[in-house]
Order: structure tokens, then sequence, then C-alpha cells
């Protein structure tokens, strides 16, 4: 982890749930759970114990905050890739991630027509 930036970790955290899985040649078949730390608009920040290389892509499940969506049971899938590894300030590893395609909302309602 010697190319590995520094990041501190804000005291106001933005923690979601998020679930993901490696896609790909080589990729295991198994579901890690972990929480973002920051997000933005077309990523977030996430601890991971699982060592994950740059340009990997992930499927992802997160569920939304209620404040958010207004219900408990909106959950997101998405796809991302893999953009860079950090060291957080607590010693742990962390992951930058973007979003590839976006998500999909199992509880959104379509009011359009």
């Amino acid at each position: 982890m010697a190319a590995a930036a520094t990041l501190a970790v804000s005291p106001q955290p933005e923690r979601v749930r998020i679930h993901f899985r490696c896609l790909g040649m080589g990729c295991d078949d198994v579901e890690y759970s972990t929480e973002t730390v920051k997000i933005w608009i077309s990523g977030f920040l996430m601890k991971s114990r699982k060592t994950l290389a740059s340009g990997t892509m992930l499927y992802l499940r997160l569920r939304v905050p209620t404040e958010i969506s207004g219900s408990p049971f909106c959950e997101l899938s998405s796809v991302g890739r893999v953009v860079s590894e950090h060291e957080l300030d607590d010693g742990t590893v962390g992951y930058s991630v973007e979003i590839e395609r976006p998500g999909r909302s199992e509880s959104t309602l379509n009011l359009t027509h």
C-alpha cells in the first residue's frame, strides 16, 4: 500500500450500509458487507477488508437512508468501479468507487404516466 493516499475521515461521516460483489474474471462469488465513509454525487469512499485493485468492477447494493428516501425499505442497485485505494486516518483501508451505471431503486414509484 505504498502508493496509497491518506484520507482523513470526517467527524460527521456519511455512513451508509453497502453490500458488494466483485465482477469479472477471477472474482469469487461472495457478497461483502461494509459501509461508506464519504459520499459524493458520482461515487463514494468505502471501507473494505477485501483487497480491491483499481479498475475492479463491483455490483453494489445499498440501503438509501430514510431521511433521503422517505422509506425504510428503499434499496439501490448499481455497478461501480474502484478508482483508488486510501489509508484512512483510523488505519483501515478505504476505496474510492465511481458509479458507472446509475442505480435502480427497489421501491421507487413511477409517477410519470
